[in-house]
């Protein structure tokens, strides 16, 4: 882990934020699909992660995004509560 200084914030310390801030307002009802290609422990986010790592950032192949697609709207009908999350390296 990093150290820190004042006001510097880790990304270690930027994911538990997230971590928290999606279990509070989303109670365990949210998945994060990783396209990223950045690795941290899933663990943070009570391991509601999927992990897709594709070559040619930014898109994926238009297979796997036609897959990332449906694979969201699944998460997202089976439950109105649900929310899902896209981490992706360009915003």
């Amino acid at each position: 882990m990093q150290s820190t200084t004042d006001g510097d914030i880790t990304p270690d310390r930027k994911l538990a934020a997230v971590g928290h801030l999606l279990q509070k307002r989303h109670g365990g009802k949210y998945m994060v699909w990783n396209l990223s290609e950045v690795e941290y422990d899933a663990s943070v986010l009570d391991d509601q992660v999927l992990v897709y790592k594709f070559p040619g950032s930014p898109s994926p192949p238009l297979g796997l995004l036609l897959k990332l697609l449906m694979a969201m709207e699944s998460w997202l009908k089976a439950d109105e509560r649900n929310v899902a999350v896209i981490h992706c390296l360009t915003g």
